[in-house]
């Protein structure tokens, strides 16, 4: 709301200030690390409600990263403070039910619009069996083992990784890959006289990096020069 304040002296003379616009800020009343619950040894825990205004965490452990893997069944709490310097505690009951799984994955380098597949090398930390393995590309979910996705641009793209094993518990893995460039092959001149020899050369170009290698192909014959003669 809007506050001003009114000084009197002791001759009986005032003055009113002007009116100062005053926000009450919400962190302390939003920020929450959430009900207590149950969760598998290596997954994190952290602000539920209220992160995208918490600028540092304090533990009961003394870590002072946004997040925390509990270890062990107990109380968890951390101490927040925001970017005006409101600070708020929270304390929630964590019950380990279980060892979540290792997500880990490898790819084959591919370019843009050629099929990428990739392979889950995710593993448990005990004897659960890994039932489950789910792939989120950009707009796309697959689940299996082994599996193919074509990006349609080149540069970095995230990738996440979730491996369900038999106990229910889940472990996650988010990583950027990076797609190449395909080459735009092009050559010049495209149209020659019969009969009549013609250099052609090569003016592909490729959107990012360089282009090592060309080989043509003419009349069933091969080579791997610069230029071309037909």
């Amino acid at each position: 709301g809007d506050y001003s304040v009114q000084v009197t002296d002791n001759q009986g003379y005032s003055a009113t200030t002007k009116s100062v616009h005053v926000a009450v800020d919400s962190f302390t009343t939003q920020a929450s690390l959430g009900a207590d619950r149950q969760i598998c040894k290596g997954n994190r825990i952290g602000l539920e409600f209220g992160a995208e205004k918490a600028v540092h965490y304090t533990w009961q452990d003394g870590s002072t990263a946004s997040t925390i893997a509990p270890q062990v069944s107990g109380t968890y709490s951390v101490t927040v403070t925001d970017v005006v310097g409101c600070v708020v505690k929270d304390t929630v009951a964590i019950t380990i039910q279980g060892v979540a799984p290792i997500a880990d994955f490898s790819y084959t380098n591919a370019c843009e619009t050629e099929s990428t597949v990739f392979t889950s090398q995710s593993y448990t930390l005990d004897d659960a069996q890994i039932v489950k393995n789910i792939w989120i590309f950009e707009n796309d979910t697959i689940n299996g083992d082994i599996v193919e996705h074509t990006f349609s641009t080149y540069g970095a793209h995230i990738v996440q990784l979730i491996t369900d094993n038999e106990e229910g518990c889940s472990g996650i893995l988010h990583d950027t890959i990076y797609i190449n460039a395909m080459p735009q092959v092009s050559f010049s001149p495209s149209l020659v006289c019969q009969y009549t020899p013609r250099e052609i050369v090569s003016i592909s170009t490729i959107a990012e990096g360089t282009i090592v290698s060309q080989t043509w192909n003419i009349a069933g014959e091969t080579t791997q020069d610069s230029v071309a003669v037909v």
